[in-house]
C-alpha cells in the first residue's frame, strides 16, 4: 500500500491539543483480511495487537512541540501500510502589547508615525495571524509563514497618518491563532488599547512676544514643553511654525532683575488660545 491508498481512518482525522495537554485518537480499518494494529510514537507505542480493525491511542500530556503518531496496520497476506496523525501542537501568548515605535507623546495630525504590538511566546507561528482594530474596526492584519514550531515572540508594526478625527480614538492589536474547527474557538489575544492623542497645526500665525524695556538691555532665555522649530536663544519674538499644548516660559534678565513671563497654550483643530500671564 501507499499512504493514498492504505485503509486506515484516524477518528478525529487531525488534533490540536494545548501543549501539555492531553488527546485520544481512533485508528480503524474496513479492510477483512488485517492480521493486527498498532501504533509507534517518541511518546511510546501500542504494540501489535491481534485480530482487531480498529485500535485506541491517548496521550496524557504532550509536552513536545513536534509530535506526529503512526498507526500501522499488518495484512495476513504480508503486506503493512501505516498512516500518520496530524497533530498541531499549540500555545496561547504570554502577552500582547502595543506601543508607540517612532515618537513619544501626542501624533500631529498629517504626519506618519508608527504602531508596534508585541506578541510574547506563541505557538505555532505559522498559524498566527495578528490583527489591528481602530474603534472596533479592522485595518490592518498580518500573518506569518514561518515553520518554527516551538513558542516565538514576533511582532507586527502598523503605519498610520492620523487625522482630527481619530483625536480619542482607541487602537488595539490582538493575535488570533487559526487552528481550525478542532482548535479553541476563539483563539484570540488583545492587547490594552492605545489611545490616539491627534495635534493639529493651526492656520493662525503663532506669536509669543516676550519684550521687555530695562536699562542695561535684558537678555532672553525660553523653556517650552516641546521643540519650537526656531532659535530661540535671546529672542524676545518667537514665531513658531506650530505650536502644541503646553506652557512656554520667557525669561528677560538683565543685572538688576529678571522677569518671567508665561504663555498657556491651548491648541485646537480650528483655533488656538494662548493665554499670557
Amino acid at each position: 500500500f501507499n499512504v493514498a491508498s492504505c485503509p486506515i481512518v484516524m477518528t478525529p482525522p487531525r488534533v490540536v491539543v494545548k501543549h501539555g495537554g492531553s488527546f485520544s485518537v481512533i485508528c480503524s480499518t474496513s479492510e477483512a483480511q488485517v492480521e493486527g494494529m498498532g501504533w509507534e510514537s517518541s511518546l511510546g507505542a501500542v504494540s501489535l495487537t491481534d485480530n482487531v480493525t480498529s485500535l485506541p491511542f491517548k496521550i496524557t500530556a504532550l509536552t513536545q512541540w513536534t509530535f506526529s503518531p503512526q498507526c500501522y496496520m499488518n495484512l495476513l497476506n504480508g503486506d503493512q501500510c501505516q498512516q500518520r496523525l496530524s497533530v498541531t501542537v499549540y500555545k496561547m501568548p504570554d502577552s500582547v502589547t502595543i506601543s508607540p515605535s517612532s515618537h513619544l507623546g501626542p501624533m500631529v495630525e498629517g504626519k506618519k508615525y508608527s504602531l508596534r504590538c508585541d506578541i510574547d511566546k506563541v505557538a505555532p507561528v505559522k498559524n498566527l495571524s495578528v490583527i489591528w482594530q481602530k474603534r472596533n474596526e479592522t485595518i490592518h492584519s498580518q500573518s506569518y509563514n514561518s515553520e518554527v514550531n516551538t513558542p516565538v515572540q514576533e511582532s507586527s508594526v502598523l503605519i498610520i497618518s492620523p487625522s482630527r478625527d481619530d483625536n480619542g480614538a482607541q487602537i488595539h492589536c490582538a493575535a488570533q491563532l487559526n487552528l481550525g474547527p478542532m482548535g479553541p474557538n476563539p483563539a484570540v489575544m488583545a492587547s490594552n488599547p492605545h489611545e490616539m492623542i491627534v495635534h493639529c497645526e493651526c492656520p493662525i500665525k503663532n506669536i509669543l512676544n516676550c519684550t521687555a524695556t530695562g536699562n542695561p538691555k535684558p537678555v532672553y532665555s525660553w523653556q517650552s514643553p516641546h521643540p519650537l522649530q526656531v532659535d530661540t536663544k535671546n529672542k524676545a519674538v518667537l514665531t513658531p511654525p506650530m505650536l502644541l499644548p503646553g506652557t512656554y516660559n520667557c525669561t528677560a534678565t538683565n543685572a538688576i532683575a529678571n522677569r518671567t513671563k508665561m504663555f498657556i497654550c491651548f491648541v485646537f483643530c480650528f483655533f488656538f488660545v494662548i493665554l499670557m500671564l
